[in-house]
């Protein structure tokens, strides 16, 4: 029997059309092994289109160097785990919310001082933090 993951994912690639995609608790920590072992047999074949951010689970592998180390560039900095990029029209900024592991998210820090140079930098009138 194939898993929701798994039927999930198949649609995913099957559409031509951009999707948003939440996925969670695919796998309880973010190991390397656990990511080709628990999240790549479904989701590894829409990789190329996704846009991952980092959030608890691979943070507890130290510097959820298994996320990094599955999605390399795709991830952005490691240092960070933010980024924007454009799609279509739209400016869409991928946050962290692991704020104890990349300097803070309150007023002031690396992530809210790169956000107001990035919004700045992008006056496109569709965008997406």
């Amino acid at each position: 029997m194939r898993s929701a993951n798994s039927w999930f994912a198949g649609r995913v690639r099957r559409s031509r059309r951009s999707r948003w995609r939440y996925v969670d608790n695919a796998y309880e920590d973010g190991t390397l092994a656990k990511f080709t072992t628990s999240f790549d047999p479904s989701w590894g074949k829409t990789k190329a289109v996704h846009r991952p951010v980092p959030g608890n689970h691979e943070y507890l592998t130290a510097n959820a160097a298994g996320y990094y180390g599955y999605y390399g560039a795709q991830a952005g900095d490691p240092t960070k785990g933010y980024f924007s990029y454009d799609l279509g029209d739209w400016h869409l900024m991928a946050l962290n919310g692991e704020c104890n592991y990349i300097g803070g998210c309150s007023a002031g820090s690396p992530q809210e001082v790169w956000l107001r140079q990035d919004l700045a930098a992008h006056p496109n009138s569709c965008v997406l933090a």
